[in-house]
């Protein structure tokens, strides 16, 4: 399916059922005001590199995933299209209750809370760019995390007491591979609670607050 605006994207929000079912996209911008997948299976949205997921909204996602199952976001330009100066009261990609989630060559920026916001789920990113976002990085709670040649910049800074990757929860984890961490505004590089674990292999820290 070729979609050309937000609005057909939107229709698809709080769908129930959405399975098998491959989304392109083209270049330029795409509005979606907390675009929600429900119960989704083996959907993949594909951009080009010069697509951007967009809201002028601080208080929505702008995508949200809760029990679902092998979704791939590819290609993907996704944040919140307001200045560093104002506030948002959410984060910009949240996985609930999900797992196979495969995030794959997305730039994903501020000024949200966080750039990824997982609560029992299961997820890879890899080839992407986290940048921008206001409190953390990545906040984890009973998820396992696998970034592989992804750059983490400039984040944290409007919260500077926070770490890059906040993780608690049970079974929680994070595991870098060639990763590069720059620029970061928070005083640390990450904080486990209640035996989170923080792995890494090959990774790059440069210019960070903590150095």
């Amino acid at each position: 399916v070729e979609m050309s605006s937000g609005d057909e994207l939107m229709e698809l929000s709080f769908a129930e059922g959405v399975e098998n079912l491959e989304i392109r996209l083209g270049d330029g911008d795409y509005n979606v005001d907390s675009f929600f997948l429900y119960g989704a299976e083996n959907v993949s949205i594909i951009g080009t590199g010069n697509t951007r997921l967009v809201s002028t909204y601080g208080t929505e996602t702008i995508i949200s995933m809760y029990d679902c199952d092998n979704i791939l976001l590819y290609g993907l330009i996704m944040g919140h299209d307001l200045e560093p100066s104002m506030s948002c009261s959410t984060g910009v990609v949240e996985l609930l209750s999900s797992k196979d989630i495969k995030i794959i060559g997305c730039d994903i920026y501020g000024c949200g809370l966080h750039g990824i916001n997982a609560s029992e789920s299961r997820f890879v990113v890899e080839n992407s760019i986290i940048r921008d976002c206001s409190m953390h990085g990545a906040m984890l709670y009973s998820s396992r995390g696998i970034f592989t040649n992804c750059t983490f910049s400039g984040n944290c800074y409007q919260y500077t007491s926070n770490p890059v990757f906040d993780l608690w929860g049970e079974s929680c984890s994070v595991n870098l591979n060639s990763c590069v961490i720059q620029d970061n505004l928070g005083e640390s590089k990450y904080k486990l609670a209640d035996g989170a674990e923080f792995e890494e292999s090959d990774t790059i820290e440069t210019g960070n607050s903590w150095q």
